[in-house]
């Protein structure tokens, strides 16, 4: 009786164990542990999310796109906030998109900042995208075409 009892004792504790283990979830990765939706975006998705819009294509392509949208590119040397500035192949393969956030100075000493994603500067969340940022670097204002709505 005494042996029955020890092998029932260690049968308990065995299943205990077991189901203890098959029961066990290792915390959740940084990456799993964004709220639902949130992840790392193209500068496509963002400023369409941005702007509530659909247009296709790489980022060098909405220099054709945005006119169907509603979009004027703008005159030499005109830059407003809320412009999206459209960078072609010059920039990179597959062009690259940001929106005009802010400008300050004059025009012989302005500066430029853009919010956009997957491009430098330090990142925050916003519009479900994990790596957006400000940027402002001078050299590459002039490889943009703006548009406006």
């Amino acid at each position: 009786m005494l042996k029955l009892r020890k092998t029932l004792a260690t049968l308990g504790l065995l299943s205990c164990l077991i189901g203890c283990f098959l029961s066990f979830s290792p915390p959740a990765s940084a990456a799993s542990a964004q709220p639902h939706g949130v992840h790392y975006c193209q500068c496509t998705e963002y400023v369409n999310s941005y702007y509530h819009m659909s247009v296709p294509g790489n980022a060098y392509q909405w220099k054709t796109e945005l006119p169907g949208y509603g979009w004027q590119q703008e005159s030499s040397g005109t830059i407003r906030v809320g412009d999206i500035a459209v960078w072609g192949t010059n920039f990179s393969t597959y062009g690259h998109l940001a929106i005009v956030n802010s400008i300050s100075g004059s025009s012989a000493g302005a500066t430029i900042t853009f919010l956009g994603a997957n491009q430098d500067g330090s990142r925050f969340t916003s519009l479900n995208c994990n790596d957006v940022s400000y940027w402002s670097t001078p050299y590459y204002w002039s490889l943009a075409v703006y548009f406006h709505h």
